[in-house]
């Protein structure tokens, strides 16, 4: 895919916000597409951008590379938490179960684009795309999360700028990665 041309080698993705740069190059006809979350769905649908999903922007999930390795849906969860030390941990319970109820996750889905957790939120509650976006992550046997997600904070720093170094240098590929390594196995000690 980086031989033929599907990635954006410049400006450097480094140099990219997701919505500001990415999202906006798709949105100005700059880029064909991004590969992004559900909350997308809310940034192209906002007041200033006002994109009508199925009609102006669309779904599709990442081309299959290798037939033999089974499906995985890839993401993160979002949480709330409740502090140790919380002045009000009765109050504070009361509120987390609030966001947690059907209710408040639809209206929540409906403002961002994101799929609930909570699987009381009725599937007529979601947009076409959103139902289609839920099929795909349900016939995947496999859920993971996003590699900065999973991995030590300074391990993902640095996995993230020697992906973006890929995408951009994918021919010194062998350099990046042996930084990589040398960079993030360093015993005992915090990655620089």
């Amino acid at each position: 895919m980086l031989d033929a041309g599907y990635f954006n080698r410049s400006p450097h993705p480094n140099s990219l916000a997701w919505d500001s740069g990415a999202n906006e190059m798709v949105y100005r006809g700059e880029a064909a597409m991004t590969l992004m979350g559900t909350w997308n769905i809310g940034y192209f649908t906002n007041a200033a951008h006002g994109w009508v999903a199925g009609r102006d922007f669309d779904f599709f999930p990442f081309p299959v590379i290798d037939p033999q390795l089974p499906r995985v849906a890839m993401g993160p969860i979002d949480g709330l938490v409740l502090p140790r030390q919380a002045a009000n941990p009765a109050g504070a319970r009361a509120v987390l179960a609030y966001f947690a109820g059907a209710t408040a996750q639809q209206a929540f889905s409906r403002g961002s684009g994101a799929l609930a957790p909570n699987r009381q939120v009725p599937a007529s509650a979601y947009s076409e795309l959103q139902q289609r976006v839920g099929d795909e992550i349900n016939r995947s046997p496999i859920f993971t999360f996003a590699f900065d997600l999973a991995a030590p904070p300074a391990v993902a720093s640095l996995g993230l700028d020697a992906f973006a170094d890929f995408l951009a240098f994918p021919q010194s590929y062998p350099e990046i990665v042996r930084q990589l390594a040398a960079r993030a196995a360093l015993p005992g000690k915090t990655p620089q």
